[in-house]
């Protein structure tokens, strides 16, 4: 999305453009992601069991692998629990009429997050 279609949908929202910032939002996770995510948990428990038989033979090195599969399981369960993920957008961002400050899909008119405005935000947003 251009400066200009940024500045143009603010405009005929009345909003204060703010510029582009990246948030991060949960969107619900799509059957391809649960499938992925499920295969990833998978791998990481085969992976895990492998790592496990040679556990006495070289202790110390195993222990760093299992850990880092450990939070393959962590972040994949969390994300297949809840039906949701974490992912990074990068999005216009606006000060509302209420002084809220909302990030804003501008194709689909979304409100993607929004919270309470700082006063240092507000303040920005009038010079």
């Amino acid at each position: 999305m251009g400066k200009k279609e940024s500045e143009a949908f603010a405009q005929s929202k009345g909003f204060m453009n703010c510029g582009e910032s990246e948030i991060e939002i949960e969107v619900q996770l799509t059957d391809e992601d649960k499938i992925k995510f499920g295969k990833a948990q998978s791998d990481a428990l085969a992976e895990i069991t492998l790592i496990e038989e040679g556990l006495s033979e070289y202790k110390s090195e195993c222990k760093s692998k299992i850990e880092s599969q450990q939070g393959v399981i962590n972040k994949t369960s969390l994300a297949l629990r809840t039906g949701k993920q974490r992912i990074t957008l990068r999005l216009p961002s606006f000060i509302d009429r209420k002084g809220m400050k909302v990030w804003i899909d501008i194709e689909t008119g979304e409100i993607m997050f929004s919270r309470p405005a700082t006063d240092q935000e507000r303040q920005g947003a009038i010079t």
